[in-house]
């Protein structure tokens, strides 16, 4: 049965919603419906005029998602922001928001303005008994993510309630949730993945999510540990997690997985394979962003495809030609992604004016993503727009050069950067990250890409490195690899 119910279904008030890992507390349904109740006093207490933004910014996880899903089952705009962020990008942040309120969990908080509140965030104060508790959930809020990709400076992605719930719903119907499943979240949740993927959908149907700590060397022994006991049925990941999990967890660590969900990074058909031969689970390949709230492409449960990251979730995908946009490619033929849909923003960045290159002349959202469709309908990605280099007329797009490189048994992870001056030749550049260090070799690394690619795809400069630096969802730091490219004297 299909789901397509207008907000939540109808839920059990004494069942538990939440349940905190760190803090080893659980939150009932009903403890949501007071925190939504007693949020929105606070709000009034502070004269927060509705469709304000206000900023959620806690290091605790379980606080960040309970005062997030209280949020949006009110008026307001609710902005989750890294809890890890220094003053001058708060500032940065808080000014282009123009935040009313600003709610954490830490005893000082810097960037704050003039004209914006401090609130300290508290479970058990918020979660208290009212007499004017909510008798339904019902997002009605807006989410305000920032976003910085991989270079340049950060964007307001402003998503409505509608897109929220559209995107969800696709969701529950892919995966087949319902008020049995449980849940684990691990990613951050200054990001829509893990909010859409693993909390808002869960909660919707009735099911449960154990809100884990972020997942790293430090925590992954706690989170196997509440992967088995808690009897978690899926999670979603960026592939150096999964790759990660290979290494450290075993069968029955992991024996009520049905899947975990795989995107924000490509995913190397090595890790997708390992994963479901140690652990009998398929990772579902999925693409998207955060200007489609979440899922752009979902995989077929019984039906994924190597390399490909499924079909498009409940939107129009196309790929166009990059010199005449509105020429819509055939399948095979590489092109740049452009989307249109429910889910996906149709008016620009927040508070920024709608540039025309972000969008076609018939609105769809540019994307910058290069990819091609097969036949059977199924995305595949090529790479950034921007992470290719140009050879002998011949465009050579880096993620297939990273693809080939992780090909090879020894090697771990590949990220290749293009090098692209002004009346010089494009070059390029392989951080290359191995598990055996006696076989060092590039020249057994430029056979294997001379052999299964061309020689137009030889990278120009190879680096081994000891771990390719990352943001929190997965994403290499261009950057810092940059940096580590200058101090090498390339």
């Amino acid at each position: 049965m299909k789901f397509n119910n207008k907000n939540f279904s109808k839920i059990d008030p004494e069942k538990i919603a939440l349940y905190g890992v760190t803090e080893n507390v659980e939150i009932s349904f009903q403890k949501l419906l007071n925190g939504v109740a007693n949020l929105e006093k606070i709000c009034n207490t502070y004269n927060v005029p509705e469709n304000s933004v206000i900023t959620i910014s806690c290091k605790g996880r379980l606080h960040q998602a309970l005062y997030l899903l209280c949020g949006l089952n009110l008026p307001y705009i609710i902005s989750p922001l890294n809890p890890e962020y220094k003053k001058e990008e708060l500032e940065r942040i808080l000014n282009h928001s123009e935040s009313k309120l600003v709610i954490s969990d830490q005893d000082s908080f810097e960037g704050i303005t003039d004209c914006t509140l401090l609130v300290k965030a508290d479970i058990n104060s918020l979660c208290d008994k009212t007499a004017t508790a909510k008798t339904e959930l019902n997002i009605k809020g807006e989410l305000l993510i920032y976003t910085s990709g991989t270079t340049g400076n950060p964007k307001g992605v402003l998503l409505s309630a509608s897109q929220i719930l559209k995107n969800t719903e696709v969701a529950i119907n892919s995966f087949g949730y319902n008020k049995d499943w449980i849940s684990a979240s691990l990613l951050p949740m200054f990001h829509t993945f893990t909010l859409i993927s693993d909390l808002i959908s869960i909660l919707r149907v009735g099911g449960r999510c154990i809100i884990c700590p972020t997942f790293n060397a430090l925590t992954s022994l706690t989170i196997k540990t509440i992967l088995k006991e808690k009897s978690i049925k899926s999670f979603s990941a960026v592939p150096i997690i999964f790759q990660a999990i290979n290494a450290l967890f075993q069968l029955e660590d992991m024996s009520n997985l049905m899947f975990a969900i795989s995107g924000a990074a490509p995913l190397t058909e090595k890790v997708r394979l390992d994963f479901y031969s140690k652990f009998h689970a398929q990772i579902v390949p999925c693409y998207g962003l955060s200007e489609t709230t979440c899922f752009a492409t979902i995989s077929p449960l019984q039906e994924i495809k190597p390399k490909a990251v499924g079909k498009p979730a409940g939107i129009m995908i196309k790929v166009v030609n990059m010199q005449c946009l509105k020429e819509e490619l055939l399948p095979g033929q590489v092109g740049e992604i452009v989307m249109k849909g429910a889910s996906v923003i149709g008016s620009g960045y927040f508070k920024d004016q709608v540039h025309r290159d972000s969008y076609t002349l018939d609105g769809y959202f540019r994307t910058g993503d290069l990819g091609y469709f097969d036949s059977d309908g199924y995305l595949y990605i090529s790479g950034r727009k921007k992470n290719m280099i140009i050879r002998g007329g011949k465009k050579i797009y880096l993620e297939d050069v990273n693809h080939c490189i992780e090909e090879l048994s020894w090697v771990n992870e590949c990220v290749s950067i293009a090098i692209v001056q002004e009346n010089e030749e494009d070059e390029s550049i392989a951080f290359i990250v191995i598990q055996q260090p006696e076989k060092r070799s590039k020249q057994d690394i430029l056979q294997h890409v001379s052999a299964k690619l061309t020689l137009l795809h030889l990278p120009d400069h190879i680096e081994f490195i000891d771990k390719i630096p990352r943001t929190k969802t997965g994403k290499p730091r261009i950057q810092q690899l940059k940096n580590i490219m200058l101090s090498n004297g390339i």
